[in-house]
């Protein structure tokens, strides 16, 4: 039977190695998990809330606790017991204003015949305090012997544990003192009670200690037996081991997530991620969300609002690398079939075949003479050009445009946050003035240098190896980090040539003059901070994909003087929605790669979003002509400025799988 003794379960967290190891693991993992609120609308579709009562309150439950460490002790509790008890604690008004993990040893329901509960009783000691029933939130695993309380996996593997105990105590004293006696003295008749004493006296006198090791024994009337070790004595590793398994069992718990190597490859890694997230993170994060939302969210503000997580679940590697082999063979039927290499990988949405010196495969009319057949090795070369890219990760540039988007709206939130208190704006204060803004902490780059220096380097390092991948990674690192430093200077310095603090600066001060002017409160004030396109994910996303492509640009050119090319080109899509500068640039034709376009730039990006590109060449292998056939460098999507193809001859009609817009490019 099982019995429930939430203390005793609680107390193995910390007397068990792999028990401590998984529900840790567990624990941080559902701590990490973003939330955010949001408000329902009337046509069923709901905005997130940036700022309300209950973010504070759920960012900062209470004086001592973060949220993360509020769910990352609550999430103990489920794990060992079964249980999670939040107590709420409210102001004079009956709005919640702390949220505090308790004990589920210490907090029993009181039951009632009528309304299934009626309250609560928390004990400390000999006191007992009651709780109201709306004070308390109660989330548990249903046990199907008490609907009161929740059953806990500790609970169920309970005597596993004790003997994973043992074991561990066993082995302990084995290497201390041989957990049995290393020896037996086999006297040939019984003695007396003081001659035992005296025979043992003598001998923790004489053999036992460090002192007296390996000192010969002398035994008198007695005989010396040597105790060995049979090979079933041995076996503890395997029982410990055992062990593991059944606690890693209960819990569902994949065991390379503990950095357990045996028999671990990268596919059946990435299939223990999804699972951690999909059956032990996610269900987890749904019972809090529930139970928050109908215990405290909807009953206190209302229920248009509701809490919610953003899914930590991976991607589906299996089904990408799935869809990776199912394009691969596609590749072999279409060229065999007679279609060009680059045409078929553009249309695949995958990287482009380095040149093998073989002749181009043309496409044949309908009823006309079968193609030629082609050689394996044109298959060989698109498996191997496309080896050169993890076919599980999104491309490389696309990845640190990405990872510096989201780096950028990090930084944006915690300035808005940081503005929002040093102005004192959620701290009750009554005035304030324009020049209350030069007071803050404008130093972005001591705040966010090496952070920002990062991002540029790795794009720029890609863009550089990306044209010019046989120059090697030693000399690209050489020219990142100058370009990155000097990069980052110009964005993050108040005297950089294109410094957004100062940009930032300014635009908060003319928001705090426009708030004194109108009247405003300070709480508005704040809410325009928050919303304001300054600390926008707009913007964010706005710096990101600008400086990417300087990134690219500059990388590119440097990449291209490395190896001696003289010439370069702008290149624009060809579409309605190129600027006009960037088709001055592209009329331009070929030009000294020494020499600005004629709009003053050096190389791309134009302007913000910009979708062109550079090419460059050596003068002295092309004469003075331009390529017999031009290839367009990169096919830009119209809507979202993603690459969708590389080295495309002709055009075609593309779709990009980020937007689903078709276009021809």
């Amino acid at each position: 039977a099982l019995v429930a003794n939430p203390e005793a379960n609680m107390r193995q967290y910390g007397s068990v190695g792999w028990l401590f190891a998984v529900v840790s693991r567990i624990a941080e993992g559902a701590a990490a998990a973003e939330w955010e609120l949001y408000r329902r609308l009337r046509n069923r579709d709901r905005e997130e809330v940036l700022e309300h009562d209950f973010l504070t309150l759920w960012n900062r439950p209470n004086p001592f606790y973060t949220r993360e460490e509020l769910l990352e002790t609550l999430t103990q509790h489920f794990a060992l017991v079964g249980e999670m008890w939040i107590v709420v604690l409210r102001d004079t008004s009956g709005r919640p204003a702390e949220l505090w993990p308790v004990r589920p040893d210490r907090i029993a329901p009181v039951p009632d015949a009528e309304e299934f509960i009626r309250g609560y009783v928390y004990k400390v000691g000999a006191d007992k305090i009651p709780l109201r029933r709306e004070d308390v939130i109660s989330i548990i695993r249903p046990n199907p012997l008490d609907p009161y309380r929740g059953l806990g996996v500790v609970q169920t593997i309970i005597a596993d544990i004790e003997g994973e105990k043992a074991a561990s105590i066993w082995n302990r004293n084995f290497f201390t003192n041989g957990a049995l006696p290393g020896g037996i003295i086999e006297l040939p008749e019984g003695i007396s009670d003081s001659d035992f004493e005296q025979m043992v006296l003598r001998w923790r006198e004489q053999h036992q200690g460090v002192g007296n090791a390996h000192r010969v024994a002398i035994i008198e009337r007695g005989k010396w037996v040597e105790r060995r070790f049979s090979p079933r004595d041995m076996l503890l590793d395997k029982v410990r081991m055992g062990g593991r398994d059944v606690i890693l069992g209960a819990f569902g718990f994949p065991r390379h997530m503990l950095g357990i190597t045996e028999d671990v490859n990268r596919a059946n890694a990435d299939a223990a991620e999804v699972m951690f997230t999909r059956h032990i993170i996610r269900p987890l994060l749904r019972r809090i969300r529930a139970n928050m939302n109908e215990e405290l969210v909807k009953p206190t503000w209302g229920p248009q609002f509701e809490l919610d997580f953003i899914d930590p679940t991976p991607e589906d590697r299996e089904q990408e690398r799935l869809d990776f082999d199912s394009k691969v063979n596609a590749v072999g039927t279409l060229v065999r079939s007679g279609y060009e290499p680059a045409a078929v990988l553009a249309a695949l949405e995958l990287p482009e075949i380095p040149h093998i010196g073989l002749p181009p495969v043309t496409v044949q009319p309908v009823g006309g003479p079968t193609p030629p057949p082609v050689t394996d090795a044109v298959e060989a070369a698109v498996v191997r050009a496309m080896a050169k890219q993890d076919p599980l990760l999104p491309d490389p540039l696309e990845q640190a445009e990405r990872t510096m988007q989201e780096g950028w709206e990090r930084r944006l939130r915690r300035e808005a946050d940081g503005i929002i208190s040093h102005l004192g704006l959620t701290k009750g204060r009554r005035k304030v003035e324009a020049s209350d803004v030069d007071g803050y902490n404008w130093d972005w780059w001591a705040k966010y240098g090496d952070d920002v220096v990062d991002e540029l380097l790795r794009a720029f390092s890609l863009a550089f190896l990306t044209q010019e991948p046989d120059l090697g990674p030693s000399l690209a690192q050489r020219a990142a980090e100058e370009y990155a430093r000097h990069r980052a200077g110009e964005l993050l310095r108040l005297d950089g040539s294109m410094s957004m603090a100062r940009q930032t600066r300014d635009r908060v001060r003319q928001l705090v003059s426009e708030t004194i002017e109108q009247g405003e409160s300070l709480q508005a004030l704040a809410r325009r901070l928050r919303e304001d396109l300054a600390f926008s994910r707009s913007r964010a996303d706005m710096i990101a994909r600008t400086e990417t492509a300087t990134a690219l640009g500059q990388g590119a050119k440097q990449a291209a003087i490395g190896q001696g090319r003289d010439q370069k080109r702008w290149v624009t899509q060809g579409d309605d929605r190129v600027e006009p500068e960037c088709r001055a640039n592209e009329a331009a034709g070929w030009i000294s790669i020494k020499d600005p376009f004629p709009s003053g730039r050096d190389t791309i990006p134009q302007h913000p979003r910009c979708r062109c590109s550079v090419r460059y060449r050596t003068a002295s292998l092309h004469g003075d002509a331009a390529p017999a056939l031009e290839v367009k460098a990169e096919v830009r999507c119209p809507e979202c400025n993603r690459i969708i193809a590389k080295n495309m001859r002709g055009t075609a009609e593309l779709q990009c799988r980020h937007c689903k817009l078709k276009f021809m490019g």
